[in-house]
């Protein structure tokens, strides 16, 4: 989950520290995240968006505003792989989130869906106005949902990843005495570890050591040389990383201490609500959404239907 200016942990549960920025007409960037955007892996493979065709029952309940401009706008915060990253150029939009954008767009029949960079504090105020829905890693909190609804489409948690085979038997369930590298500024960093060592030292066990590094490129490689027994992030980070890590990593355990992630969209605007609901739901009966998620490695966790969250009546 990512707590607020730091990749690879989501946000604080207040309205404030979520939002969606400023795109017209291009996939682009404006004034993006300072922190490690740089330093994301990009994906390996694109996928084909020609295999994404209009649904004419999902066309009919495109609002006219946006059939007329024939884009859907998108903000994110590219500074959190796999959902929302750069490619190589340092410039372009990729991710997870940001193909599933695209193909919710051409199923609703538009031309584009285009995402532009955008700090992840200023999103969720620009979604309904600037943007036209929010996808940049939101997970559902009661809080949002007052304001917005949520089209939750999957549970995202936290998991573990040990070098391939486990070579010092890392313990998922129990991590107690292990070294765990973390990325600092994470969820993972500042609530759950904490947490899990209260539970250590309850049951009289020593302390997980919990190594931070400011990038998580910076652990990966010591979990593979051994130096430390596991690292710890929200799982399509997690998943994204080991894909990546040519055989060199495996995941450990389960997901666990899971929350919704869900594309946002202003409660305003139930017209356009109701027709992302419907793409969305004709990509997850197409497997297409699955398929884009499992490009990056994120496809666990997928509900076989959309949830919507709103407080609308």
């Amino acid at each position: 989950m990512r707590n607020l200016a730091i990749p690879a942990a989501f946000g604080a549960l207040a309205l404030a520290l979520t939002a969606c920025g400023s795109g017209t007409g291009g996939t682009e960037t404006t004034s993006g995240p300072t922190d490690t955007m740089s330093n994301q892996p990009s994906a390996a493979t694109e996928f084909d968006f020609s295999t994404i065709k209009a649904d004419p029952a999902v066309e009919a309940l495109v609002p006219k505003d946006i059939k007329d401009r024939d884009v859907l706008r998108n903000g994110a915060s590219t500074d959190y792989a796999p959902l929302e990253m750069l490619k190589d150029d340092g410039t372009t939009p990729t991710g997870a989130e940001v193909d599933m954008v695209k193909a919710i767009a051409l199923t609703m029949g538009l031309s584009d869906g285009t995402t532009t960079t955008e700090t992840f504090a200023a999103l969720l105020p620009k979604v309904g106005s600037t943007y036209d829905i929010g996808a940049s890693g939101f997970t559902v909190t009661d809080e949002r949902v007052q304001a917005y609804d949520m089209l939750a489409y999957k549970d995202m948690g936290t998991l573990y990843a040990v070098a391939k085979g486990n070579p010092s038997g890392f313990n998922p369930t129990d991590a107690c005495g292990t070294t765990v590298g973390v990325q600092t500024g994470t969820y993972q960093e500042t609530e759950l570890l904490p947490k899990l060592n209260q539970d250590c030292v309850s049951q009289g066990k020593p302390e997980i050591d919990v190594k931070k590094e400011d990038l998580l490129n910076n652990i990966i490689p010591k979990v593979i040389s051994g130096q430390y027994d596991a690292f710890i992030a929200d799982d399509p980070v997690t998943a994204f990383n080991v894909k990546k890590a040519n055989g060199q990593l495996e995941i450990s355990g389960e997901i666990f201490d899971s929350a919704p992630l869900a594309i946002v969209v202003n409660n305003k605007n139930q017209e356009l609500s109701k027709a992302v609901k419907a793409a969305m739901d004709s990509l997850m009966a197409s497997g297409k959404m699955k398929e884009i998620l499992a490009l990056y490695g994120a496809d666990g966790g997928l509900y076989p239907e959309i949830k919507l969250n709103t407080s609308v009546k």
